[in-house]
């Protein structure tokens, strides 16, 4: 299998490594970005910004869509109102969340993508995140 590079942006690279150390704190296997999650993530955080609307929709479907075939999936999403300075901040919101902090922390997901997207969001500037995982 060819293996394809996948660019992060500055912010999507600083949050693969809060996910990434936390999971080696507790003894599970890095996650490794995977060129359609990455697609997948980054095109739904733009898709919520379009469209004014903070929800996950059909998860499955739309990792289907890219090309993703999954035996499991997961996915964070997280709206950021411009307040929080850092990955950081922003990380931990998701660690205190137990859904979510599952999904980080779920030994069966192996890959992820992460996509970031700022724009005007319900009359303000926002930035919307989604964490896709996923194992095949």
């Amino acid at each position: 299998m060819r293996r394809r590079n996948v660019d992060l942006s500055a912010e999507e690279k600083k949050m693969l490594d809060l996910h990434n150390k936390t999971r080696a704190q507790r003894g599970l296997p890095r996650l490794c970005v995977h060129p359609d999650l990455q697609r997948a993530a980054r095109a739904y955080s733009k898709e919520m910004i379009a469209k004014d609307r903070f929800a996950h929709g059909n998860v499955g479907e739309r990792l289907r869509k890219v090309g993703y075939r999954w035996s499991t999936y997961g996915e964070n999403i997280l709206y950021d109102p411009g307040s929080r300075d850092s990955a950081e901040s922003l990380f931990k919101l998701w660690m205190n969340s137990s859904g979510h902090r599952a999904n980080i922390l779920e030994k069966d997901f192996r890959e992820i993508g992460i996509g970031a997207s700022s724009g005007e969001y319900k009359g303000g500037r926002a930035t919307m995140w989604t964490a896709d995982f996923g194992d095949r």
